[in-house]
């Protein structure tokens, strides 16, 4: 055992090849990969729910965004084979100057999606409090992740990623979550400005 309840050691290492489309995100702003396998995202979800707390996400304060899931605040170090995705996660950014060496992600949130919901939330970006790239790990799931052009909601992009995928996008594109039609769970990494605010 790993010295998680439950959860046997085993080789989590990934079985994709680690390629990111560079140019799609210089033309687009996000890209998506794969990043590890279906038995490794099966075993993140686990080691997430033993060793943290979910919550209903509370409303955006001053602002109309639409938030029907719950979400944990993830400290990598208590999740161990999650903390080993995450690293290889930032050398990947790093090698691809998605993320300035040594800059690393501060700020995890796990997002847990019940169906069925129209909305899992609304049209938004993540604003002037997160700097340089969102990482979204998908580690289950059902739910279609858009992204538009404007705040009309103008040209929307319906983003294909599977369990396992990682979507990288840049911190001031617009996007949301909707048609959850099967339990989604994501990870959500930033580099936060303000870590010790609070959410």
């Amino acid at each position: 055992m790993d010295g998680v309840s439950g959860i046997t050691q085993t080789n989590h290492t990934t079985m994709y090849p680690r390629q990111i489309n560079i140019n799609q995100f210089f033309r687009e702003r996000i890209t998506v990969f794969p990043l590890f396998s279906l038995e490794t995202a099966a075993t993140m979800v686990r080691e997430i729910n033993q060793t943290h707390e979910f919550a209903v996400a509370d409303a955006v304060k001053g602002k109309d965004i639409k938030q029907h899931f719950e979400q944990a605040l993830v400290l990598p170090e208590t999740s161990p084979v999650t903390k080993v995705q995450i690293d290889h996660l930032h050398a990947m950014l790093w090698h691809y100057n998605l993320l300035p060496n040594p800059i690393s992600f501060n700020s995890f949130m796990a997002q847990r999606y019940t169906p069925p919901q129209k909305v899992g939330i609304s049209m938004h970006c993540d604003g002037n409090r997160f700097d340089h790239v969102i990482a979204v790990l998908v580690l289950e799931g059902g739910g279609d992740l858009y992204t538009y052009t404007d705040r009309d909601g103008s040209n929307p992009y319906r983003v294909p990623a599977n369990t396992g995928d990682c979507i990288v996008f840049d911190n001031t594109v617009l996007h949301s979550v909707v048609d959850v039609y099967a339990p989604r769970v994501t990870l959500t990494g930033r580099f936060d400005l303000a870590p010790h605010k609070g959410w």
